[in-house]
């Protein structure tokens, strides 16, 4: 006698059953957009200018990296030599310098390098901590190369940093 369509089908080898646990990520090929979703991503690009606006100033960093990892992105940013009151033209952005003097990092003593991560904390990210994407530049000679800075710090500390540097 043959089958009925109303039968329920054999069940199927032990290995063969789809299983409802998550896959196991660890030996993942590609990246799916459902686990893109989880990783904290920051919306920021190399050459990104950032502005932080403060009393009687205007803070400058650009973004040199961004480096990706599994949990997210952390970008690599650079202090812009900049003590004016209004963010520059494009062709000005180009020509600043990494701050050296007095920068907002705590760095090293003998390290010239004053590069730095930020990351999110708390959920506060660049924006949430008062940062405005102003521009993008050209990325300078290097930047895909430098290393990943010791020093990081959190959005919000980082703005927090700055309003009491300009309080002073």
């Amino acid at each position: 006698m043959g089958t009925r369509e109303s039968e329920a089908p054999a069940e199927a080898p032990r290995g063969a059953r789809e299983s409802s646990r998550p896959a196991d990520r660890s030996a993942a090929g590609p990246e799916t957009p459902a686990s893109a979703e989880a990783r904290e991503l920051s919306g920021l690009a190399a050459g990104d200018v950032l502005a932080l606006a403060l009393p009687r100033r205007v803070a400058l960093l650009r973004v040199v990296r961004v480096h990706a990892h599994r949990l997210g992105e952390t970008p690599v940013l650079e202090e812009l030599d900049f003590d004016g009151s209004e963010v520059p033209a494009r062709d000005a952005l180009e020509r600043l310098g990494p701050r050296v003097k007095d920068p907002i990092t705590v760095k090293h003593p003998l390290s010239s390098d004053t590069r730095l991560t930020a990351f999110v904390n708390q959920r506060i990210d660049w924006q949430h901590a008062g940062f405005q994407k102003v521009q993008t530049i050209g990325g300078r000679p290097g930047d895909e190369q430098a290393a990943l800075p010791s020093t990081g710090i959190s959005w919000a500390e980082l703005a927090e940093r700055y309003r009491r540097r300009a309080a002073q």
